[in-house]
Formats: C-alpha cells, sequence, structure tokens
C-alpha cells in the first residue's frame, strides 16, 4: 500500500526452493526447462558455453544458433509496411 514500510525478508541460501506442484526430476543439463501441466521437462533448446541449438543434442561448435528439423524450416519476420 501506498506510504507503507515494506518489512524486509531474509532469504535462507541453505535450502532448497520449494516448488509447489513441480517435480524436479528428469532433467537434463543444458537444456531450457519448460513447465507442462504438472512437472518440469526439457525444452527442444539447449544452450552450450557459446552456443544455443534447437531441435539438437549438441549444436555445431562454429554456430551461434544450429537449428535442425526434419520437418519444419525457419520463417523470418517479416514486416507488413514492406
Amino acid at each position: 500500500m501506498i506510504g507503507e514500510s515494506l518489512i524486509p525478508q531474509q532469504l535462507d541460501v541453505g535450502a532448497s526452493p520449494a516448488f509447489v506442484g513441480l517435480t524436479l526430476t528428469g532433467l537434463t543439463t543444458g537444456y531450457v526447462p519448460y513447465k507442462s501441466a504438472t512437472t518440469l521437462a526439457n525444452s527442444p533448446i539447449f544452450i552450450s558455453t557459446t552456443n544455443v541449438g534447437i531441435g539438437v543434442t549438441v549444436p555445431i561448435a562454429s554456430a551461434l544458433l544450429d537449428l535442425t528439423s526434419t520437418t519444419k524450416a525457419l520463417l523470418l519476420t517479416r514486416r507488413a509496411d514492406r
């Protein structure tokens, strides 16, 4: 509320955070997690130390972004005024 002072909260960094309703198992290092209906799951986005891959298990080292699909293509944004 306006005019009320905020009471500082202490963050206990010694304990793991509690995520109500989410299961934090089965995630793979490097993949960006996403929330499904009841759990966190691996997305198709993989991040290494210097590059990102979508649809790949290990991005090509010489590429900033590595996209791989057997059924879809890349569609770049088009401007409506051009």
